[in-house]
């Protein structure tokens, strides 16, 4: 998928969101419709949103509707996005941990051997 913030993005066959609208508003030859369907037939997800869309009876709202679905999923993925980014710690701060860790595992090491000698 080229771009995961868009809900009809390319398809297997190399689809835009432009060509199922036209499929919906029955402006595309005979062929290319029959590509569309075969691949409404194979992905589940496509044939979902061609249902959905063509239950809404304007044009308007039909671009209306993808735009926002569009805009809510592009919000969904970017909290996700922020969320990972927050939980993770900087490479630099994992190196200091590790060095944290062994300074403190040296200094135990150095307290056992002179306690028991």
């Amino acid at each position: 998928m080229s771009n995961i913030n868009k809900i009809l993005s390319e398809g297997e066959e190399g689809f835009t969101e432009e060509d199922y609208l036209h499929y919906l508003n029955q402006e595309l030859s005979p062929e290319e419709a029959h590509l569309i369907e075969k691949e409404m037939l194979e992905d589940g997800f496509v044939n979902d949103a061609m249902e959905g869309l063509s239950a809404i009876k304007s044009k308007e709202a039909i671009e209306a509707s993808v735009e926002n679905l569009n805009r809510q999923l592009n919000k969904i993925v970017q909290t996700r996005i922020d969320k990972k980014r927050k939980r993770k710690l900087p490479s630099n701060q994992w190196a200091i941990i590790a060095v944290g860790i062994t300074l403190v595992l040296i200094i135990i090491t150095f307290y056992i051997i002179h306690l028991y000698h």
